[in-house]
């Protein structure tokens, strides 16, 4: 009984939080009361105050085949670059000698008709991954022009298209090309040059500065009015010699680059240097997304609307638009390889028990059906934990990556998507809904939400 209601500490005096899941409700509560000293009965009695009607905590089955699908291609198996806390060994893939190197225009078109074929709806998106993309950047130009004479012909919109790239070295021609063909800009920096330089770095050289070049690139889209999402890596570095203010001093120089939009996730890696491993570092991560949490809600009462990361605001939007989150994508998105094998997604490549099937053959439909359903609903350690229906760190490849079980879940990512949706709870709860502020916080957050979307939740 009492994981279907939970306590939460306030920073007030005078009350805590009891908050209900299910329906993503709340309520202040003495100081005095426990859950645990609670009877059944007692629980019950406040179960009812949360209940409403058709409220469901049953995750909606996935069907491979059915509604649309996001797209994903291996642009290129290498990179310029040698992060030593990439999953795809410094960017690489284990460099598998029978798998071609790069994407080519006929790979690419072949898998839109192949999806099309597969997925009556249509196609969700699309994403140029690698690897470093940009290394095959010509390949991409010369499928970008056909499929958009293709897609027009057959009378469809051409889809969202993003790519994922490092920036190091693109040139202001390239930036004008994603820029005329809306492809959107997926980049990654960890923190100010002296933090982001000790785990992202070059091949063989760790003399040259990857902030550097990668500012450069930033620099020079500005320039040419492109706007980006960052992604944001914390690891050990950040944490090893943690002070209260850290976090806030981070978020701030993160804001100095000027993205749309930042993706803020820990490291799941078994680099030791790098790893969030024991009690103290998982304490200091708590501390330090608690400030970013704080400072980004922060800006909301002031009435400032940039630059707040999706991963702040969402579940405040889940819990005021009484929305969940839709589980993982993995097997209800297709990833092709470049040798044109399909898999859930860019985590599962070259795991061949989780190859879905190739264009030739066709999408063995029931392997997908079983990834794709892999859900945190029937996860031991979610189902047991108040962000349950909110939480967006379940990832299934992450997880087979790291513990060998798409339901294990990692403590660094449970403790920033705790903390972080814990921090929304406590500003909804605590707000007075008499004050300027009050309204102030509701006209920002309109227009948040308005410009960013629902970021994946769904209407229970």
């Amino acid at each position: 009984m009492q994981n279907q209601v939970y306590l939460i500490n306030s920073d007030q005096e005078q009350f805590n939080i009891f908050f209900h899941p299910e329906t993503s409700r709340m309520m202040r509560v003495s100081k005095e009361l426990s859950v645990d000293q609670m009877t059944n009965e007692q629980i019950d009695e406040l179960l009812k105050q949360f209940k409403k009607e058709n409220s469901s905590d049953v995750a909606v089955e996935k069907v491979p085949g059915r509604g649309t699908v996001a797209l994903t291609f291996m642009s290129a198996r290498t990179c310029n670059l040698g992060c030593t806390y990439c999953f795809a060994g410094e960017g690489e893939y284990g460099s598998v000698s029978d798998k071609p190197a790069f994407f080519t225009k006929e790979n690419y078109m072949n898998a839109v008709r192949f999806a099309l074929e597969n997925y009556s709806d249509g196609i969700k998106s699309m994403c140029f991954f690698g690897g470093e993309p940009m290394i095959n950047f010509r390949e991409i130009k010369s499928f970008v022009k056909e499929a958009q004479d293709f897609f027009k012909k057959n009378d469809m919109e051409f889809p969202p298209t993003s790519i994922c790239t490092n920036l190091v070295g693109i040139s202001s021609k390239a930036i004008e090309f994603l820029k005329d063909n809306n492809i959107f800009i997926v980049t990654s920096l960890d923190g100010p040059k002296k933090l982001n330089d000790l785990a992202r770095i070059y091949q063989g050289d760790g003399k040259l500065s990857v902030y550097d070049n990668v500012v450069k690139g930033i620099n020079r889209m500005k320039e040419q009015g492109v706007s980006y999402v960052l992604q944001a890596t914390i690891n050990r570095n950040h944490l090893e010699n943690y002070q209260q203010g850290d976090g806030v001093k981070w978020a701030k120089a993160m804001d100095e680059l000027g993205w749309e939009n930042l993706a803020i996730v820990p490291v799941d890696t078994a680099v030791e240097s790098l790893a969030i491993t024991g009690e103290r570092l998982l304490s200091n991560l708590e501390s330090f997304t608690r400030e970013i949490t704080q400072y980004y809600i922060g800006k909301l009462y002031k009435g400032e609307t940039d630059q707040i990361p999706s991963g702040i605001i969402a579940p405040l939007i889940q819990i005021a638009k009484d929305r969940s989150l839709r589980d993982c994508n993995a097997g209800h998105s297709l990833f092709f390889d470049t040798n044109m094998h399909i898999y859930p997604c860019q985590m599962f490549v070259n795991e061949e028990k989780f190859n879905m099937g190739n264009i030739e053959e066709g999408l063995n439909y029931e392997k997908a059906h079983g990834i794709a359903n892999v859900s945190r609903q029937d996860a031991p350690e979610c189902q047991a934990c108040f962000a349950r229906k909110i939480c967006s760190v379940f990832c299934k490849g992450i997880q087979f990556q790291s513990h060998g079980d798409m339901y294990v879940v990692s403590s660094p990512r449970c403790t920033f998507s705790r903390t972080t949706i814990e921090e929304s709870i406590k500003t909804l709860a605590t707000m007075d809904k008499t004050s300027a502020e009050y309204k102030l916080f509701w006209d920002s957050f309109k227009k948040v939400s308005k410009r960013t979307g629902n970021f994946g939740y769904t209407k229970t």
